[in-house]
């Protein structure tokens, strides 16, 4: 789920970008099917670009399995460890100290809340596409058919629902028909489908909602064009503007029905009356690719490059470090140092400004993106010690390594957890 919601806000970046250059270079053009498919290109190219620039998460945390036979150690809480202390008299205390989250560990936590938001308003917009659907077939079901037109006694502005024109008066102006009929020819109601469920996919970006209009738009755009040019027909440019100015809007959920209507009214006739685009205006089309090119570079640069160095990088030696907030209020910071001999060395920096070594013991890199570190501990409250086996895993994302605690013939319920950072 965590994959398909950054393809998703992937998608709604590139569909904003496309969306502003559309409107700046080909929304006023008079080239209505040229249109028409370069706003389905945006959507395909904006769909795609993702696939190409890769989207990568952090993976799971992964867990090793030990042997069942083991010793239980006593419970603790997962976000609380002990830490030694100097005191002024020279004795060492241990005391509890709470490991503080990372930023970016806390906004991850919110992760399910967004999903949870984001699938109920999918479910919100395919419910009230389903009744608006219905309400229509009804609609279609119930009135006097005539051919392909359909007369119903309903309030409702003229429309096509598929291949089946809807007028509420008898006889129907020839025009309305005429601009209908041009609705079904061109199958705009495949365009109104797609369009529309891709809306209810982007439902939370303005740029789909503003794409769909300015479909909807080309569809009116080219329908007007085949009235004015109907052979035939007895309407001129004039009248017909005029009958589109006494026209009425119908109800709101037809809005997934292809609709006559007067909202963009002004856009309509400006767009009757204005000169034919010159062809050669189509080559705008073509500054979506070096646009889309480099977006798609920008993206590539700055995840999967940055990533490959992250892995190289942080596979290496290097000093890592932690912060701990003592209950006393007492900052505590930890450093790691992996040699490049093999051996490393936990150190703590105290309140008092020394430094203590914690543990120290071998590591190996197991993966390019793990490492185990190997050390002995005396058993509390009990004899011998016990062999202790501390797995990272390195997170090419957020650069930190994050600790997945195991000891050999004793096992958690809930494996000790902590996170370190590359220090500077």
């Amino acid at each position: 789920m965590a994959a398909w919601l950054v393809y998703t806000a992937q998608v709604a970046l590139f569909t904003v970008a496309f969306y502003l250059l559309y409107v700046l270079l080909l929304s006023r053009e008079t080239f209505c099917r040229f249109n028409r498919w370069a706003i389905w290109a945006m959507v395909g190219v904006a769909m795609a670009i993702p696939f190409a620039i890769g989207t990568s998460l952090p993976e799971e945390p992964f867990t090793i399995e030990l042997p069942s036979t083991h010793i239980p150690a006593p419970e603790m809480p997962s976000q609380i460890v002990q830490v030694a202390k100097t005191l002024p008299d020279g004795s060492v205390a241990t005391e509890d100290a709470a490991y503080v989250e990372p930023e970016h560990r806390r906004l991850l936590s919110l992760l399910p809340w967004a999903a949870g938001i984001y699938i109920i308003g999918v479910v919100a917009l395919l419910v009230c596409g389903a009744v608006a659907q219905w309400r229509l077939w009804q609609i279609v079901r119930k009135g006097r058919r005539e051919g392909d037109v359909i007369y119903t006694d309903r309030q409702v502005g003229p429309l096509n629902w598929w291949k089946f024109i809807v007028v509420n008066e008898l006889p129907a102006e020839p025009a309305v028909v005429i601009h209908e009929r041009a609705h079904v020819r061109h199958r705009h109601y495949i365009d109104v489908l797609l369009i529309n469920l891709f809306v209810v996919w982007q439902w939370f970006n303005p740029a789909a909602w503003l794409l769909r209009r300015e479909l909807r738009m080309v569809h009116e755009f080219e329908a007007d064009a085949d009235v004015l040019r109907a052979s035939g027909s007895p309407v001129d440019a004039r009248h017909y503007q005029m009958l589109l100015i006494r026209r009425s809007v119908g109800d709101a959920f037809f809005s997934l029905a292809s609709a006559f209507n007067a909202r963009s009214l002004a856009r309509r006739i400006q767009m009757m009356n204005s000169r034919p685009s010159s062809p050669r205006r189509r080559w705008r089309l073509a500054l979506f690719l070096p646009v889309a090119a480099l977006i798609a570079l920008a993206c590539n640069e700055s995840a999967a490059p940055q990533q490959a160095e992250s892995v190289e990088e942080m596979t290496l030696a290097g000093i890592w470090k932690q912060t701990y907030a003592t209950a006393s209020g007492d900052t505590l910071v930890l450093f790691k140092t992996l040699s490049p001999d093999g051996y490393f060395y936990n150190v703590i920096h105290g309140p008092d400004g020394q430094a203590h070594v914690q543990q120290s013991g071998l590591w190996e890199q197991t993966s390019d993106t793990t490492y185990v570190e190997h050390m002995r501990l005396n058993r509390t409250g009990g004899p011998g010690s016990a062999d202790v086996a501390i797995t990272y895993r390195i997170d090419p994302i957020d650069r930190t390594l994050h600790l997945r605690f195991f000891m050999q013939g004793i096992t958690r319920s809930e494996p000790f957890e902590e996170v370190w950072v590359k220090a500077e």
